[in-house]
């Protein structure tokens, strides 16, 4: 390849995708076409080599974007597995705590229990450890997060760019998904400011280390207030009614060519989730 292909390829961005239509990724794809992006939805896990040149932004399913990082030889930023129980109480509003499937076996109380990595098995309350019905192949130190068992009145997304606020939506209200449509709306509710002001202050406090791209849920807790629901990978979450051009942004952030990782950057990697 000539050097001046070369040097137009390192200053083309490129949004890949994988070949399963959502409404999510119709969305990105047309912002990045409108962006003028080039966009690559594979059809099969093996992109071409050539994107290895280019500024690369991944979106997609956890083990998608792993598989094609490591094949493009980039790493992808997301929160640690023990994140939520890492940051200072105040933020949540319960008690929080990252451990094993073990640990969680021996509950004897109400609790809400989710895998910490991926969905092994279903979130949700359970009565007790021995409600936690997962299958005999699951290693018995596989890592979950346990917490008290609360009552979401409202939950919103965000979408964090180096500690800043890039976009964000409501997407479910007392437990019922909010159409995009009506989730446009509520941007402009008192509501909404409630959960920026909260928002800010939890990513600017210097006892809250982030990812610098990073999607975060927060919600208001029956009788209690605001609170931080989870963190996870800007990469692979939905964007509800986020504004596509914003989240863009976040995601090629996240996506990082491995000779280019600096040291902030490595305690955000979990080598692409494949080890």
């Amino acid at each position: 390849m000539a050097r001046n292909e070369l040097v137009g390829l390192a200053s083309l961005k490129t949004l890949i995708l994988p070949a399963r239509y959502t409404s999510d990724s119709i969305l990105l794809s047309e912002e990045a076409v409108e962006a003028r992006w080039q966009v690559e939805r594979l059809q099969v896990w093996r992109p071409p080599l050539f994107l290895r040149e280019t500024v690369a932004a991944i979106y997609g399913e956890p083990l998608f974007g792993a598989v094609i990082a490591q094949e493009l030889s980039l790493v992808l930023l997301e929160p640690t597995l023990g994140w939520l129980a890492e940051i200072p109480r105040r933020y949540l509003l319960r008690d929080v705590t990252f451990t094993t499937l073990d640990e969680g076996k021996r509950l004897r109380r109400p609790a809400f229990v989710k895998p910490a990595d991926d969905k092994c098995f279903p979130s949700g309350v359970y009565e007790d450890g021995a409600g936690l019905r997962v299958s005999d192949l699951l290693s018995s130190t596989t890592p979950v997060l346990i917490s008290d068992p609360v009552v979401w009145d409202i939950e919103v997304r965000f979408f964090i760019l180096n500690k800043r606020i890039s976009t964000f939506s409501i997407y479910s209200q007392r437990g019922t998904l909010v159409p995009k449509g009506e989730a446009c709306l509520w941007t402009k509710e008192p509501e909404a400011i409630e959960a920026i002001e909260f928002c800010n202050g939890l990513i600017t406090d210097s006892a809250v280390s982030l990812p610098p791209s990073v999607a975060i849920d927060i919600g208001r807790i029956d009788n209690r207030g605001w609170a931080v629901i989870e963190a996870n990978a800007a990469w692979a979450s939905g964007i509800y009614g986020c504004e596509p051009r914003k989240v863009l942004d976040v995601i090629e952030r996240a996506c990082v060519k491995r000779e280019n990782v600096t040291g902030a950057d490595k305690v955000w990697i979990r080598e692409n989730g494949l080890n």
